[in-house]
């Protein structure tokens, strides 16, 4: 009996040990079945996003391209486009359909142009825009680019001579008003190679020494050699075309030599931030001088939706997007329709030009001259008569000052003059970032200057400007950007002259002296420089501002879209 039983038991835990292994080989199966399953998905995620982030860099690829047609023949954003009614450039098959993208077997891409409305932003802000999809199996990706013309935007502070306005420093030599760089006695005709020549010309230094300090936070560029006394600090990044001679010979410097030429009277160790050698400037192509300004004119004539005055003009922005403007010698109505403020000596309020273009031309007028030797707007005041800006009554001068809500650019046949802080109605006076849309753009052919009225004996009177700041790009066709009287004036008082923009001038322009007091290194007069770059220079410009003569764009913007395939 109790054989039979064990008998029985054992058959039955037979029975369950084979239900067991069956079990556990179909459970094996079925893992086996999911990693090969994982696996195989796992090859195709993979593909898939390599061939995602490959459709990207063949986007890419594609303004890479568009970019090298663009800077060997300026014109092509205009001349070719995609389309109806657009020529296409036959030559190029990227216009018409996917081209391979050379040195691979598997990405593509195509562009998208739109030539006619290329040809308006180039002229309205020197920017072109290009849609380009990239392929690599069946992944596309596509992009939008903004590409820009490299201007002199894209530095705080852009200088071609660093040396005093030959119509500042008159008492300088005569080589120093002679062709570019060509201010120099020593060996190499062009540059002054070792300040040997310093009597004859009126040098402009970056000054560190004693509590003042100046402070340049954004990229510098200047097409000539800096000259720096004691531990000025450049923040950005500082490049020279000074070619580098040595003073003895044209044998190109040494590494380790010094790009820069310090003052013989101090401890000259400029600082600058973003170099890899945070002790030298770097070396730089030349950029090309600036061009005149009036071309901008052509945009406030008719019915372009420009403003167009002649003559001494005031022109004071208001917050609320409206500007006040005083021009007594613009003829009412023929130049400036719409336009306020023409043919009086009365403020009008008025709407900013639907362009966002002012023009301040001279005007032939003799009406004015009768005015006690001034202008109509009444200057020069209290007695001040700062060479070489002397207020003619007939002179294309703008006088700006207020808080501008929008987008402009003024542009002065003779000087730009600051009456006053002229700031961005919605950015923090004093915080050197803003994001928002205003932008201002002042271009003069002359002077662009701060206004710092002395009587006879220098000393200051009312209408001179403490800490003032400045929101804008500011170009001087001509000559320099700077404060009349630099040489009057208490730095203990003045403060600070904060500029939130960027600065281009031919020469370089004096806002202070320094060389007194504490071993004769304090700053004397003026004011002390606090520069700060608009980052967003780099991507926006005021509308129509002046490009460079010499034609090279970059990519300036990017963005996704939705893949776009014909």
């Amino acid at each position: 009996m109790k054989l039979r039983e064990t008998i029985n038991r054992s058959k039955a835990e037979a029975g369950f040990a084979l239900i067991t292994v069956m079990l556990s080989m179909m459970a094996l199966m079925g893992l086996s079945v999911a990693i090969v399953e994982y696996g195989v998905g796992s090859q195709f995620l993979s593909k898939r996003d390599e061939n995602w982030n490959a459709a990207l860099a063949a986007a890419q690829a594609g303004v890479g391209d568009y970019l090298h047609r663009l800077n060997t023949s300026s014109n092509y954003a205009t001349l070719y486009g995609t389309g109806g009614g657009q020529t296409t450039d036959s030559s190029n098959p990227a216009m018409s359909g996917f081209r391979g993208v050379p040195g691979s077997a598997t990405e593509k891409f195509r562009y998208w142009v739109d030539s006619a409305a290329n040809q308006v932003s180039l002229v309205k802000s020197g920017s072109v825009s290009l849609t380009v999809t990239g392929q690599v199996g069946n992944a596309a990706r596509t992009i939008q680019v903004s590409l820009r013309v490299a201007t002199y935007l894209d530095f705080l502070y852009y200088t071609d001579l660093e040396i005093a306005d030959p119509l500042v420093a008159s008492s300088q030599g005569g080589l120093c008003v002679a062709p570019h760089h060509s201010y120099t006695q020593g060996s190499v005709v062009g540059y002054d190679t070792d300040g040997s020549n310093s009597n004859s010309c009126s040098l402009i230094y970056f000054f560190g020494q004693s509590g003042r300090q100046d402070v340049i936070n954004g990229p510098l560029h200047t097409n000539d050699r800096l000259r720096v006394c004691g531990t000025p600090q450049f923040n950005g990044a500082a490049s020279t075309s000074y070619p580098g001679y040595l003073p003895t010979s044209a044998t190109p410097v040494k590494p380790g030599d010094k790009l820069w030429l310090g003052n013989s009277g101090c401890s000259n160790s400029p600082s600058f931030l973003a170099n890899s050698d945070t002790t030298n400037i770097d070396y730089s192509d030349t950029i090309p001088p600036l061009p005149s300004n009036g071309a901008l004119k052509t945009y406030t004539a008719g019915t372009t939706g420009g403003c167009l005055y002649t003559g001494p003009t005031s022109i004071v922005f208001n917050s609320g997007g409206t500007m006040t403007v005083v021009s007594p010698t613009t003829p009412t109505g023929s130049l400036s329709p719409g336009c306020p403020g023409t043919g009086t000596t009365t403020p009008a309020t008025g709407s900013l030009p639907t362009n966002g273009v002012i023009y301040v031309d001279s005007t032939t007028s003799a009406s004015c001259k009768s005015q006690n030797n001034k202008n109509l707007l009444g200057y020069p005041k209290n007695g001040d008569q700062p060479s070489p800006t002397k207020y003619q009554c007939t002179d294309g001068d703008v006088f700006v000052q207020g808080s501008l809500k929008g987008q402009l650019t003024i542009g002065a046949n003779h000087d730009v003059i600051l009456t006053g802080n002229v700031l961005y109605h919605d950015k923090t006076p004093g915080v050197a970032s803003y994001q928002g849309t205003d932008v201002l753009g002042l271009i003069a052919n002359r002077f662009v200057s701060v206004y710092h009225p002395v009587d006879t004996s220098g000393n200051e009177v009312s209408g001179y400007l403490l800490n003032p700041e400045i929101d804008a790009a500011l170009l001087s066709v001509q000559h320099s950007f700077w404060v009349p009287n630099y040489n009057n004036g208490d730095p203990s008082k003045l403060g600070s002259l904060t500029v939130f923009g960027a600065i281009a001038q031919e020469y370089r322009g004096p806002v202070g002296t320094f060389g007194c007091g504490n071993g004769g290194t304090s700053q004397c007069s003026g004011y002390v420089k606090n520069y700060n770059y608009d980052n967003r220079l780099k991507y926006i410009e005021p509308p129509y501002f002046l490009n460079p003569t010499a034609t090279s764009f970059q990519q300036s913007t990017w963005q996704e879209l939705v893949p776009k395939l014909s």
